[in-house]
């Protein structure tokens, strides 16, 4: 059966490792024996879960553990710095590239109006020449008079033929369509 200290130990080992906290920075026996240190949060000066059930008093911080927790932070401050100035270095190198292409873009969308603008001028020049070389017309104008020309030429010839087959003593004279 069990001692009587050992019971009374029990119990407040029980209650501080179910309502307790973790501690950050173990005491020495806990850091000694790597176990997870947990403590009654709301109450100072008492044991961990760990010393009380043992029945030894509860030293703080050891040395070690502190050391430990510095080089511990130490480092992971460290690879955080590292991982920034990589981050950083990677923005700097998004921003500049961002701002190259929009002063390219904005290059380019100025020459491409100036060309337009340019291009513009040379077909109201051309048109000018043409309309002086044609008695005031474009090429494409005369083209579309000298088609509907042709289509009214063509319309007024089968006319002609028509009329000329009825007079010839019922003979009829027809025309093939070119």
């Amino acid at each position: 059966m069990a001692s009587t200290p050992s019971l009374r130990r029990k119990r407040p080992f029980s209650e501080i490792e179910s309502l307790g906290d973790t501690e950050i920075q173990a005491c020495f026996d806990c850091f000694k024996n790597s176990r997870t240190c947990v403590v009654m949060s709301s109450s100072k000066g008492t044991r961990c879960a760990s010393c009380t059930r043992k029945g030894i008093s509860c030293v703080g911080q050891s040395w070690e553990s502190l050391d430990k927790t510095r080089e511990k932070t130490k480092s992971a401050i460290n690879e955080d710095l590292k991982r920034l100035e990589k981050v950083s270095a990677e923005l700097a190198e998004i921003q500049s590239r961002l701002s190259r292409n929009r002063v390219l873009l904005e290059f380019a969308e100025k020459r491409a109006k100036e060309k337009a603008i340019c291009l513009m001028e040379e077909l109201e020049q051309e048109e000018e020449e043409e309309r002086a070389r044609n008695g005031g017309l474009t090429d494409g104008e005369l083209r579309e008079l000298a088609d509907n020309l042709a289509v009214s030429t063509q319309a007024v010839g089968n006319q002609e033929v028509s009329n000329v087959s009825d007079s010839h003593d019922g003979i009829a004279i027809t025309q093939a369509d070119s």
